[in-house]
C-alpha cells in the first residue's frame, strides 16, 4: 500500500546574514492524514525536494550558498567543561544524514513500528552520504498487532533530514558543525506542531460475513456480465 497524496508541504530555508532565503530544503510527509482499515499495514512516506544539487563532489561550499555555512562552532577540550568557540579556516567535506525520531516510542496502540530496510532503494533510515537524493523515500510501515484498535491515531515518526560539515580551524583543529537546524530538517516550521503529526483515521474490521456477501454480489455481477456477452 503506497499512497502518495502531497499535503501541507513545509519549506525551511537557510537564510544569509541579510535575513535572504537562499538553499530551500523541504521534508514533507506525502500523506500526513488519511483513512485506513483496521488490519492493514500503514506506510511511511515522505518526499525531500531542494532548488538546487548539493554533494561533497561539489566542494565548499557544497552546492549551498558560502554564508549558509557556519563560520564557527563549539569544541569542547579534553581538560575543560566549558565548551569554547572555534574557528573555521577551511571546509573539507560533507555527509548527509537521513534518519527518524520517535517521542517517546515509535510504538502505538494497535501497531508496531517496522524501519524499512536501508538497502532497498527508496529506504531512508540508516542512511548517510555525500550527495543529496531527492524524491520519495520509504521512512518505515506500521504493522497491526492484531488488536484491532480503531478511531484517530497520532503516529510519532518523525523524518530527519542533516547535514554535517567538517573542516579544519585557523589552529589545525578538526572541527564538526551542522549546517542549518540543529536537530535537522523535519516536517515541522518552527514551532507549528500540527506540522509535525502523522496521522489515520482507523476504521473497524469488516467481519467475515460481509466480506461473504460482498463476494457473493461480485459474483453475482459477474454473472451478469457474462450472460448478457452471451446474448
Amino acid at each position: 500500500m503506497k499512497i502518495r497524496l502531497l499535503q501541507g508541504l513545509s519549506v525551511l530555508a537557510l537564510a544569509t546574514g541579510a535575513a535572504q532565503a537562499s538553499t530551500n530544503i523541504s521534508v514533507s510527509y506525502l500523506q500526513p492524514s488519511g483513512t485506513v482499515s483496521g488490519d492493514l499495514p500503514i506506510e511511511v512516506w515522505v518526499q525531500i525536494s531542494v532548488d538546487r544539487q548539493i554533494g561533497n563532489e561539489l566542494g565548499a561550499p557544497f552546492g549551498f550558498d558560502a554564508d549558509d555555512l557556519p563560520r564557527t562552532t563549539m569544541v569542547k577540550d579534553w581538560f575543560s567543561d566549558t565548551p569554547r568557540e572555534a574557528e573555521f579556516a577551511a571546509y573539507s567535506g560533507l555527509s548527509i544524514f537521513r534518519g527518524y525520531s520517535c517521542t517517546p516510542s515509535c510504538d502505538v496502540a494497535g501497531y508496531q513500528f517496522s524501519v524499512a530496510p536501508s538497502d532497498r532503494l527508496d529506504g531512508y533510515t540508516s542512511w548517510l552520504g555525500d550527495s543529496l537524493r531527492t524524491g520519495s523515500f520509504l521512512v518505515g510501515t506500521y504493522v497491526p498487532d492484531g488488536s484491532h484498535v480503531i478511531g484517530n491515531i497520532t503516529f510519532t515518526v518523525l523524518p530527519i533530514l542533516a547535514f554535517r560539515l567538517y573542516g579544519v580551524s585557523t589552529t589545525g583543529e578538526n572541527l564538526v558543525s551542522n549546517i542549518g537546524p540543529a536537530g535537522g530538517f523535519t516536517p515541522c516550521s518552527g514551532s507549528a506542531s500540527s506540522e509535525c503529526s502523522f496521522s489515520r483515521s482507523i476504521t473497524a474490521v469488516p467481519e467475515a460475513s460481509t466480506w461473504a456477501m460482498m463476494l457473493i454480489g461480485f459474483a453475482a455481477l459477474v454473472s451478469r456480465r457474462l450472460s448478457g456477452h452471451r446474448r
